[in-house]
């Protein structure tokens, strides 16, 4: 192993990618938060806003980069390679962070993993065909060549997107800027007519069979999504408390940095998530409520008292004034 020495210091070969990675983090954060006319990329100050509720780890477990979650950070983590995140140039680099972020936002990790082994890769590859033109459409570059995965050096790397699908299974390409869901459908249809369009070709089924996994294990490879780990042990409420960090952050990132820039895929889905995680709150709507679940409700009823007044009839006065306070904060719900 290469060893390279620095003020003193004797680095190693891991040591000396690990300090590459996370200078082109730090360049990749000033080029997401900065304006670049040269590409037509917008400033981002969102994107670096959100990356500031992150956890970043360092770690050889995953393929290039991934996020997770963990109990000790705000909303996820972002885990990188540094063996071969270090082969990436600066808008390549920037483009992978920012698709971490996308699938943070966009929920994908809450989406429970499928036995089904077929479905879960065809998961995977929709919410990357997704993702990757929110990526593309922002003015970022994603890896698109070799060299990038040093244990797989003529491992060709390419983006998952409408026109690599279209070639990959060589049809006319589904249509773009959809959500993951449409993609997943897509897939499922043109796999099961390939399948069908082989087995009339090789008068086989199980080889039929054969060469459409392997398509579909060629298109998984560029999209494995297994490091984000089994969110289906999550119980109902841990799977809330995460969003609602999530959305914490996406909402102080909107109101500190604003969405100018972004493109309208993610605004949308910013507005959403926020909405969905501050549902709408209604004074009178409580207020209502309560009143219901007191019984009977009469603003002018008077109490009487068991005195007379000067003619003899019975008197009677208001009750007193009743004061209710209602926590609206949430705290103790």
């Amino acid at each position: 192993m290469g060893c390279k020495k620095r003020k003193g210091k004797i680095l190693s070969m891991k040591d000396e990618d690990r300090e590459k990675t996370r200078q082109l983090f730090a360049d990749a954060c000033m080029f997401i938060s900065s304006k670049n006319d040269k590409r037509k990329k917008p400033a981002h100050l969102f994107y670096t806003h959100f990356l500031l509720a992150l956890k970043y780890v360092e770690t050889e477990e995953v393929g290039i980069a991934a996020v997770g979650f963990s109990p000790d950070c705000a909303a996820g983590s972002l885990i990188l390679n540094p063996t071969n995140a270090k082969n990436m140039n600066l808008v390549e680099f920037s483009g992978v962070v920012v698709h971490e972020i996308c699938h943070l936002i966009l929920s994908h990790l809450m989406v429970p993993q499928l036995a089904d082994k077929r479905l879960g890769k065809l998961t995977n590859i929709a919410m990357d065909c997704e993702v990757n033109q929110i990526v593309m459409a922002s003015g970022y570059d994603l890896p698109w060549r070799v060299g990038i995965v040093e244990s797989k050096p003529d491992l060709a790397i390419f983006p998952i997107l409408p026109e690599t699908l279209g070639e990959q299974f060589k049809c006319d390409p589904p249509e773009i800027n959809r959500d993951w869901q449409f993609y997943f459908s897509w897939l499922l249809d043109m796999l099961d007519e390939l399948q069908k369009k082989q087995e009339e070709q090789e008068g086989s089924a199980e080889k039929a069979k054969e060469m459409v996994d392997q398509l579909l294990d060629d298109l998984y490879g560029q999209t494995d999504h297994e490091e984000w780990g089994d969110m289906s042990d999550m119980s109902p409420e841990e799977r809330q408390i995460m969003e609602q960090r999530i959305g914490q952050a996406v909402e102080e990132a909107a109101r500190e940095a604003g969405t100018e820039g972004l493109p309208g895929q993610m605004r949308g889905a910013i507005e959403k998530l926020v909405k969905r995680l501050k549902p709408e709150f209604s004074l009178a709507r409580y207020l209502n409520e309560f009143i219901a679940r007191c019984g009977e409700f009469n603003p002018f009823v008077r109490r009487r008292m068991n005195k007379h007044n000067l003619l003899g009839l019975l008197a009677f006065r208001p009750e007193k004034a009743v004061g209710l306070v209602l926590d609206t904060s949430g705290f103790f719900c």
